[in-house]
C-alpha cells in the first residue's frame, strides 16, 4: 500500500526554486530567464467540484500537465534543471483530479529520471523552503508543519482486516468480455458461492470467449445476464441495472474495464489520455452515481500499479488508473464500501499482458513487477476484499530485480522500502520509520577515463554502450551487440530506447537526448558521442593536467636533490618537443619521453613554468 515515511533531509543550501504563478502554463516556462533554476516549481489547486464533473476535470488538468512537461523536454535550456508539480492540499483527500496529474507525472518520471518532481503542501511557500534540498534524492513528498515524508510503497499489516463483503445477491462485473473479468466471475461462482451474475463489456455476447463463459456459468447454476453496455453512458449502465433480478438484488460491483493506449509522454497527445480515462474513471463515476441507492456491500475498482509506481510509456494509463484509487479514497472517506484494487501484471493468458512483447516483458522484469498466475492472483483479491484500507496493490515483486536496480542507482524511490538489503530479505519498515537517502554514486565514469590512453578509454565507453544494449534487449554478452548495426534493427523500440537512454544517463551521470537512439542509431555512433561529451579535446586535456600538476610541482621544486638529479632529462625532453615542434626528427627525445615517470614530467613541466624556491 502506499505511504508517506519521514524522509532524510541533507544539510545543504541549494539554490531556492524559481516559483510560477498558480497554474502556469507552458507559455510561463518559456519566459525563463537564463540560466534556468536547478528547481522550477508549478503550483496546481486542489479541485473541490462536484463528482459528477471529475471526469471532465481530469482531461482538463492532465492536458495542462502534458503540455508542461512536453514543453520542459522539448527546451534544451531545461535540460539541467528539475521541474516540480505543488499539488497543494492533503494526498490522501480523494482528489480524482489531482490524482491524474500525478499518475502522468509519475510516468514522466519513470521515463525522464531526474527531470521532474511531485509534491503536496499546503501552500507553496513551505514547499519551496524545503524541495531544494530533497528533490535530488525523493521524487514525490509530502510537506506538512515544516516536516517532509517520502512517498513509499509499504508492505500490508497483519492485522486491520475486516469481514468480506456479503455476496448474496448478483454481482456486476464490467469489462466482463476481458481476461481479467472473464476470471473473476469464475471465481465468484466457484468459490464466494455467488449465483447471479451481470456481465458487461462493449461487445457483449459477440466477444470472444463470452458464449463459453456463459455456458459454463449457466452449468454451475448460476443466472447470467450478458450486456453489451458502454459504462460510461448512464442511459447505458440504467438499462444494464435493469438487468438485476428482482429477488437477487445488487450485493456487489466489480469494475474491470479497461484501455490500453500506450507511447512515449513525449508524443502523447491529450485525446489518447481521454481514450483511457472513459473507461477507467468515467465509468467508475458513472457506475457509483448509478448504483449508490442501492447500497452494495461492496464496490471494487480494478486499478493498476502503473497509477501507483508510473510506468514507461504508460502515461495515459497512469492517469487514468491513480484517478480511480483517488475515487476509491474519496468514496471510503464518505463511508462507501470502495476498494481499489492497484493490480501488477497477471500472466499472459489473461489481462493486459496478453498484448505485451518478449521486449516488454523483460522490460518490466527489470523493474522488478512479476506477472502472477491466475490462481495466485485471485488469493489477493480474497486478502485486498478483507483489507481496511481503501488502496492496496496486489502485485509479485522479484527481489533479486529490485537489488539489481537498486546497486546500479535506477530503483525509484517509492521502491526503497520494498528493495532487499544485499544478502537480506526486504527492508519492511513501520510505518513512520525514517528511511535512508538514496545510495551515492560510484566514482563518476569522466574520472576513470581521464586516466586511460585514449584507445583505452574509447574500448571503455563502447563496452559500456554494448553491454548496456544487451542488458536491455535480455541478453547475456555485450558481444550480442554489433557495435556497426543500426540499434533499432536489433530490436530497440522507443520504450526500449529510453531504458537504454536512462541507464546511460546513470552510468555517465550525463544529460543525455531523448532523441539519443535515433540521433546516434549505431553502439559505436552512442559510444564516439559519449566520449565527446565526457572528455575534452587532447589539447584542452594536456592544458587541464597541466593546471592541474602545478600546485603539485611547486612543492616538488623544493627538493634540490630531485632537482638535480631530473633537470638533465627534462631539458632532453624540452629538445625533443621543440624540435618535433619544427618538423626536426625528434626520434631519440622522443623516445625518451615515452620512458620518462610522472615525476621526471612533473619536475620538466615544473622547469618550464619557471618554478622556483621563493
Amino acid at each position: 500500500r502506499p505511504d508517506w515515511t519521514p524522509a532524510e533531509i541533507p544539510q545543504t543550501a541549494p539554490d531556492p526554486p524559481a516559483v510560477l504563478e498558480t497554474g502556469a502554463g507552458a507559455r510561463s516556462l518559456l519566459e525563463l530567464p537564463d540560466p534556468v533554476p536547478e528547481l522550477v516549481l508549478v503550483p496546481h489547486e486542489p479541485w473541490n467540484g462536484q463528482l459528477g464533473a471529475a471526469p471532465q476535470g481530469a482531461r482538463e488538468a492532465t492536458a495542462w500537465a502534458l503540455e508542461l512537461v512536453q514543453t520542459w523536454l522539448g527546451e534544451e535550456r531545461f535540460a539541467a534543471s528539475r521541474l516540480g508539480f505543488v499539488l497543494t492540499g492533503h494526498p490522501a483527500d480523494g482528489d480524482v483530479v489531482t490524482a491524474a496529474v500525478r499518475g502522468l507525472v509519475r510516468s514522466a518520471q519513470n521515463e525522464h529520471p531526474d527531470r521532474f518532481m511531485l509534491a503536496a503542501s499546503e501552500d507553496v511557500e513551505s514547499a519551496a523552503a524545503v524541495l531544494p534540498a530533497v528533490a535530488p534524492q525523493e521524487s514525490e513528498v509530502f510537506v506538512e508543519d515544516g516536516a517532509v515524508r517520502a512517498r513509499r510503497l509499504v508492505p500490508v499489516e497483519a492485522d486491520g482486516t475486516v469481514e468480506p463483503p456479503d455476496t448474496d445477491g448478483t454481482v456486476l462485473i464490467t469489462g466482463a468480455t476481458g481476461g481479467l473479468g472473464a476470471l473473476v466471475a469464475r471465481h465468484l461462482a466457484r468459490n464466494h458461492g455467488v449465483d447471479s451474475l451481470v456481465l458487461a463489456g462493449r461487445r457483449g455476447l459477440e466477444a470472444p470467449g463470452m458464449a463459453e463463459l456463459y455456458e459454463e456459468l449457466t452449468d454451475r447454476q448460476v443466472r447470467v445476464s450478458v450486456a453489451a453496455c458502454d459504462v460510461a453512458d448512464p442511459e447505458a449502465v440504467a438499462g444494464m441495472l435493469g438487468r438485476v433480478p428482482a429477488d437477487r438484488p445488487l450485493k456487489a460491483v466489480v469494475h474491470a474495464a479497461g484501455l490500453l493506449d500506450d507511447g512515449v509522454v513525449s508524443g502523447l497527445a491529450p485525446g489518447r489520455i481521454d481514450t483511457v480515462l472513459r473507461p477507467k474513471l468515467d465509468g467508475a463515476v458513472t457506475l457509483w452515481r448509478q448504483v449508490r441507492e442501492l447500497k452494495p456491500a461492496a464496490f471494487v475498482l480494478f486499478s493498476s500499479v502503473s497509477g501507483t509506481l508510473g510506468g514507461a510509456g504508460q502515461a495515459a494509463y497512469a492517469a487514468a488508473n491513480a484517478s480511480l484509487d483517488a475515487l476509491a479514497a474519496r468514496l471510503r472517506s464518505e463511508g462507501a464500501p470502495a476498494t481499489s484494487m492497484a493490480w501488477g501484471m497477471w500472466d499472459r493468458s489473461s489481462g493486459m499482458a496478453e498484448k505485451l512483447g518478449e521486449a516488454d516483458l523483460r522490460r518490466v522484469a527489470r523493474s522488478g513487477v512479476e506477472p502472477m498466475e491466475p490462481d495466485e492472483a485471485l488469493g489477493l483479491f480474497d486478502e485486498a476484499l478483507r483489507r481496511a484500507e481503501p488502496v492496496v496493490a496486489p502485485v509479485r515483486l522479484a527481489p533479486a530485480a529490485l537489488r539489481s536496480a537498486a546497486q546500479d542507482g535506477l530503483l525509484p524511490p517509492v521502491l526503497r522500502a520494498l528493495a532487499p538489503r544485499a544478502g537480506g530479505p526486504a527492508a519492511s519498515p513501520a510505518s513512520g520509520a525514517r528511511l535512508p537517502a538514496a545510495p551515492s554514486p560510484a566514482a563518476p565514469l569522466a574520472e576513470r577515463l581521464a586516466g586511460l590512453p585514449e584507445p583505452e578509454s574509447r574500448d571503455t565507453v563502447l563496452e559500456l554502450v554494448r553491454s548496456t544494449a544487451a542488458s536491455v534487449l535480455g541478453y547475456a554478452e555485450a558481444g550480442a551487440i554489433d557495435p556497426e548495426q543500426g540499434l533499432l534493427d536489433a530490436g530497440f523500440d522507443s520504450l526500449t530506447a529510453v531504458e537504454l537512454r536512462n541507464r546511460l544517463n546513470k552510468a555517465t551521470d550525463l544529460r543525455l537526448p531523448v532523441t539519443l537512439l535515433f540521433d546516434y542509431p549505431t553502439a559505436a555512433a552512442i559510444a564516439e558521442h559519449l566520449l565527446g561529451e565526457l572528455l575534452p579535446d587532447p589539447q584542452e586535456r594536456t592544458r587541464a593536467k597541466l593546471d592541474e600538476l602545478e600546485g603539485e610541482l611547486r612543492e616538488l621544486a623544493r627538493d634540490d636533490a630531485a632537482r638535480e638529479q631530473l633537470l638533465p632529462r627534462l631539458r632532453a625532453v624540452l629538445e625533443a618537443v621543440q624540435a618535433d615542434g619544427r618538423g626536426e626528427p625528434g626520434s631519440e627525445t622522443a623516445a625518451r619521453i615515452e620512458s620518462a615517470s610522472d615525476d621526471e614530467m612533473f619536475a620538466f613541466i615544473d622547469q618550464e613554468l619557471g618554478v622556483s624556491d621563493e
